[in-house]
C-alpha cells in the first residue's frame, strides 16, 4: 500500500482545487514610511485617496471575501474622516460602501475619525489607528484598495502620514511607518 502526502493540490493555473470555507487563498500587502502630506477637502466630494497605503490585488475566486486592514501612523487637523477608495473612488455599492451607508454619501459620514486632540495641537505626537473594510470579490479582475480621508467640517484639513504636522522630520519629533494587508478569504 502506498501514501500520497501533499499540502496543495492545484489547477493548470495555480489556483487551489482543494479549499475549506475560511482559509486565507492569498494576501497581498503594503508598507509606507514615507512622510506625505494629503489635503483632506472641505468641500463636497469624495474624499482624498492616500496613495502611499495603495493595496492592490487579483482575487482568484470571485466568491472570496477580501478582509482589509490598515494601520495608519498619522496626525491631522479634527474633524477629519476616513472612508475607503476602490481604484482612486469611493466604493458606493450597497452592502460595501466606504463610508456610512445611512449617514450617506456627506461630509459627515465615515468609516472611521481621527481622534480628536483638545488642545488642536499639531506639533508632535501622531496617532497610530487601524481602519477595517470588508467586500466580496465580486471577480477576479485586479483592482487597488486605499484608505482616502475628507474634512466632516467644511474646512481643508491637513493629513501627514508617518509624522506629524508641524516639525516633520526633526529629531525630536516621532515619525513612524503605517501598513496595509488583503486577506483573500475562501467562502
Amino acid at each position: 500500500m502506498s501514501t500520497l502526502q501533499t499540502n496543495l493540490i492545484t489547477n493548470a493555473v495555480g489556483s487551489p482545487l482543494l479549499k475549506s470555507s475560511g482559509s486565507i487563498i492569498q494576501t497581498a500587502r503594503v508598507r509606507s514610511d514615507s512622510r506625505t502630506v494629503y489635503s483632506a477637502s472641505g468641500a463636497a466630494g469624495d474624499g482624498t485617496t492616500i496613495t502611499d497605503l495603495n493595496i492592490t490585488i487579483s482575487p482568484r475566486n470571485s466568491n472570496s471575501l477580501l478582509i482589509i486592514t490598515w494601520h495608519i501612523f498619522f496626525e491631522s487637523d479634527e474633524n477629519t474622516c476616513f472612508l475607503v477608495h476602490q481604484d482612486g473612488a469611493l466604493i458606493t455599492t450597497a452592502g460595501y460602501t466606504g463610508y456610512n451607508s445611512v449617514g450617506g454619501n456627506n461630509l459627515t459620514s465615515a468609516l472611521q475619525v481621527a481622534p480628536y486632540d483638545a488642545a488642536n495641537d499639531n506639533s508632535s505626537t501622531p496617532h497610530m489607528q487601524k481602519l477595517v473594510y470588508y467586500a466580496t470579490a465580486g471577480s477576479t479582475a485586479s483592482r487597488t484598495y486605499a484608505p482616502a480621508v475628507r474634512s466632516s467640517s467644511g474646512v481643508t484639513n491637513t493629513f501627514t502620514l508617518n509624522r506629524c504636522i508641524a516639525n516633520a522630520g526633526a529629531d525630536q519629533y516621532e515619525v513612524g511607518v503605517s501598513f496595509g494587508r488583503i486577506f483573500e478569504v475562501s467562502q
